[in-house]
């Protein structure tokens, strides 16, 4: 069975969020965004136990060029589940 990458409906809306308030700051910011959130998720799909757990079975990857922003997801036997693209100054 292939492995796939799904979202909480909501860890899409956060994304979607922050690709906007980044656009808003520049232009071209929020796609440099949505960009790198891609390019974490490939880094995830392609070694999904590369990063460490922060509770059971949740793990975290920060995205690269947005230090403020991380992906959290979990390892299911078929997909990864992506439950937040998280603000790490908000509280968890």
């Amino acid at each position: 069975m292939k492995l796939r990458i799904d979202f909480k409906e909501s860890a899409r809306k956060e994304m979607q969020l922050a690709a906007c308030w980044y656009e808003a700051q520049r232009k071209g910011l929020g796609k440099r965004f949505s960009n790198g959130v891609n390019n974490q998720l490939r880094q995830i799909f392609s070694n999904p136990v590369q990063w460490g757990e922060i509770a059971d079975g949740v793990r975290e990857s920060p995205i690269p060029g947005f230090g403020s922003y991380t992906i959290i997801y979990e390892i299911h036997d078929d997909h990864i589940y992506v439950l937040s693209v998280f603000h790490t100054s908000r509280e968890r």
